[in-house]
């Protein structure tokens, strides 16, 4: 009777494990379609692929869905002005965050966020991105 019990509290364990591990395989998968699925860039970059998928007319919109971090910038204070995240478009000073309301996402190629230390790297030490830097590149005009 001893081998009988332990043989059945032996498949109760195996066969919870097999669920709990079940379990733990389906809340991995991603719940979309592969049909639904977009190839994503790197976590700092947004491809033109990637915001068709946001359904949004300006560039804000479309980064507030998909990347809401990147318009919050880095959370460090900076030691000397205000918190700013610089926008270049095209590698070129644009202006602050708000400028991106004004650039159409259908124009839109990629969009780069940059930390403070990369921004100031790439742009030099007088760049206006203690929280970052969102770089915008569009499409040339045919």
């Amino acid at each position: 009777m001893r081998a009988h019990t332990r043989r059945a509290r032996n498949v109760v364990v195996v066969s919870l494990f097999t669920l709990v591990l079940a379990a733990c395989a389906t809340a991995m998968r991603s719940p979309e379609s592969p049909a639904e699925r977009v190839q994503r860039g790197p976590h700092n970059t947004v491809t033109s692929e990637e915001l068709s998928t946001a359904h949004a007319l300006t560039t804000v919109e479309a980064l507030s869905r998909l990347r809401p971090e990147f318009l919050r910038g880095s959370t460090r204070m900076p030691l000397i002005g205000t918190p700013e995240i610089a926008v270049y478009l095209n590698n070129s000073y644009a202006g602050d965050v708000s400028t991106l309301a004004t650039i159409p996402v259908r124009v839109v190629n990629e969009i780069e966020f940059l930390h403070p230390t990369e921004a100031h790297m790439r742009f030099g030490s007088l760049c206006l991105c203690a929280n970052g830097a969102i770089v915008v590149t569009i499409r040339r005009p045919d």
